[in-house]
């Protein structure tokens, strides 16, 4: 696992009373980059003090701890939407059927019963005239209606 890199790296940052240190802290690093290699981990990270000690930073899980925990699977999709194409039909014409009330109304409730004082259906408000000015009166004509006289 380590590389001659890392090694000439390791050695240059600790000064030189602390690589016996070193040494004995970088044969447990190679063994514990066996230890994830058997156990299926993906890699782990590490970091180097300047008296030689190394301590492990990262350590992910194996599949077999997550599968323990119940945890999602790595190649779980956690934001589908971004990918897939929009729905032709919009999300609440899924629910036009089952609108039902929850829970339902009060027997003393009211709100849907038709009002008491409804307006006259041929109720009509005076005209409207723009000509209108102070003393004058407004003359409507009104359609005779059928067996009256007519008008002078």
């Amino acid at each position: 696992m380590l590389d001659w890199q890392t090694l000439l790296k390791a050695h240059a940052l600790v000064p030189v009373w602390y690589w016996p240190v070193l040494w004995h802290y970088l044969a447990r690093l190679e063994a514990t980059a066996a230890l994830a290699r058997a156990e299926g981990r993906g890699g782990f990270g590490w970091e180097l003090a300047r008296n030689g000690v190394i301590r492990i930073t990262h350590w992910p899980e194996s599949e077999t701890e997550r599968r323990a925990r119940g945890a999602l699977p790595r190649d779980f999709d956690y934001t589908p939407w971004t990918r897939q194409a929009p729905d032709t039909l919009a999300f609440w014409c899924a629910f036009e059927a089952v609108r039902g009330e929850t829970p339902p109304r009060h027997r003393g409730c009211t709100a849907d019963a038709l009002s008491v004082h409804r307006a006259a259906p041929d109720a009509r408000a005076p005209p409207i005239s723009s000509n209108l000015t102070p003393g004058s009166r407004v003359v409507s004509e009104v359609e005779p209606q059928a067996g009256s006289p007519p008008s002078p």
